[in-house]
Order: structure tokens, then C-alpha cells, then sequence
């Protein structure tokens, strides 16, 4: 017959065993941490896009099976041809990434900020309209298809990574500033045809970010501009100047300014390069 200190012991072993596999059970079960799809199923032209009911967690045949939520910090944002009903940012909405495929034919009309993370933006068709709202790409802005009607004066429309366009969309500057902001990222402008009102680049976080002006794009920095880059800058294409002294910060005497392309000045009184 078993001693009550035996006893003890065994029970004691008992809890521990079942302790420890209670936790190997919690290490094994998966988080909802990982990055989803969010689909445009909005069931009207022009509905809010901070509805459930208008996001689906599946690619859908139709504007139907909405009910996921509303796409967030972790959730890319889809549009596609199987809903080309268009949509509205009533309010903030802050993703991972944006992408309108090729075949949405609806109108994303934005009246709140947009925020995309590192997953960028990228559209092959329909048609985004912004005006006085803050616009905030800290990845990549690829446009190939459709029209992108960029935020106005009174608006911000700022890119961390790249702006590239290629194929035969339509972007209209809407009288807006294109900033480059972006710090941790490479950085280049390849946008052959498109006409900006303004471009700054002031990409001062981190060092070793090179910046890159692709052949066939026009740059103009303004009056009185300063660039900032935490890197060497290549210039492929033209840069246009208007009035008063340019500034240019290539911080660190590792990093150069390299033109191989066109630097066009109406009337500079100085060039400070530091």
C-alpha cells in the first residue's frame, strides 16, 4: 500500500505532466496575426468602405458574401472585376496594401486619409479620385492601368519606396505635391509622360537609401527647392528648377549626385551642395 508521500509525489507528477502538455497545446495553437484579403463586394455604387458588409474574405464571384471586416493594418485591400460596383473612403482607412486589378471598372472615391503600409499601391484599372486628404504610401506606387487623380494643394500625397508608372494610365496631379518620404527604402521615380505639378524629395531617415530618376521623366523641384537624401541620387532623366537657390543635402560624404541626364534652371542666384 502506497505511503501518503508517495501519494504526494504522484499527484504532484500528475499536474506537472498535465501542465506541461496543456502548454505545448497553447505554442501550438496558430494566431491571427498573419495578413488577409479583404474583397470589394460593396452592394451599391459609391457605398462606405468602413462597412463590413462591403469586404469579403474570399475572392467572390458577384458583389456578395460581404460580412469579413473591414480591412485593416495587417489586410490588403482588393478590387477586382468581380464587383465593379465603386466605393467611398468615409473615414480612415488604414491598410497594408491597396491593389485594383486589371478589369475593375468602378470609381474608389476618396474623402478620408488613406494610410498603406509596406504591401504599396498598385492599380492596373478604375479610377481613384482624391482631393483635399492626405494620401500615405510608405511601400511602392505602381500604376499601369486606369486613372489616378492624386490629392490636391490643400491635400498630402506622400510615397516611402518607388513611383512607377508603365502601360497607358492616366495621372493627374490635381495641382498636388508629390513628396518622397521614405527612410529604410530605394528609392526612384520612373514615370515617362506623366506631367507633375511638384516633386519633393526629402528622404532623411536612414542612411544608404540611393534615389534613382529614370530616363523619359520630367522632375520639376520647384522654387527655391531642397533635396534631402540619406543616399547617392542619379539623375536618368530631367530636373527642373524654377527660382532661387537649390539646395541639395547629400548627406555623407560616401554618398555623390550624378547626372546623366538634363538639370533645367530658369533662374538660380545658388546651388549649395552639403
Amino acid at each position: 500500500m502506497a505511503s501518503g508521500k508517495s501519494i504526494k509525489k504522484i499527484i504532484q507528477s500528475k499536474v506537472f505532466f498535465y501542465a506541461i502538455f496543456f502548454l505545448s497545446v497553447l505554442f501550438l495553437i496558430p494566431t491571427n496575426t498573419f495578413a488577409a484579403n479583404r474583397y470589394w463586394v460593396g452592394g451599391s455604387d459609391g457605398a462606405n468602405t468602413n462597412d463590413t458588409a462591403n469586404w469579403a474574405s474570399a475572392d467572390p464571384a458577384s458583389c456578395t458574401g460581404g460580412g469579413a471586416s473591414v480591412p485593416g493594418t495587417s489586410d490588403v485591400a482588393i478590387f477586382d472585376n468581380d464587383c465593379d460596383n465603386g466605393a467611398t473612403v468615409n473615414a480612415a482607412l488604414d491598410v497594408l496594401g491597396i491593389t485594383i486589378n486589371s478589369g475593375y471598372a468602378g470609381t474608389v472615391t476618396q474623402n478620408s486619409t488613406v494610410t498603406i503600409g509596406t504591401s504599396s499601391f498598385s492599380m492596373a484599372g478604375g479610377t481613384w479620385t482624391a482631393g483635399a486628404v492626405t494620401f500615405d504610401d510608405n511601400g511602392s506606387f505602381t500604376l499601369s492601368g486606369g486613372t489616378f487623380t492624386a490629392p490636391n494643394s490643400s491635400g498630402s500625397f506622400t510615397v516611402a519606396g518607388s513611383f512607377t508608372t508603365s502601360g497607358s494610365p492616366t495621372f493627374n496631379s490635381n495641382i498636388g505635391t508629390l513628396t518622397f518620404d521614405g527612410g529604410g527604402l530605394t528609392g526612384s521615380i520612373d514615370a515617362s509622360g506623366v506631367t507633375f505639378t511638384k516633386v519633393v524629395i526629402n528622404r532623411t531617415a536612414v542612411t544608404g537609401n540611393t534615389f534613382t530618376i529614370t530616363s523619359g521623366t520630367t522632375v520639376p523641384l520647384g522654387n527655391s527647392p531642397t533635396l534631402y537624401n540619406y543616399g547617392s541620387v542619379t539623375n536618368n532623366g530631367t530636373i527642373t528648377v524654377g527660382t532661387g537657390t537649390w539646395t541639395m543635402n547629400i548627406i555623407d560624404s560616401r554618398y555623390t549626385f550624378t547626372n546623366n541626364g538634363t538639370v533645367t534652371a530658369n533662374s538660380i542666384t545658388a546651388w549649395s551642395i552639403t
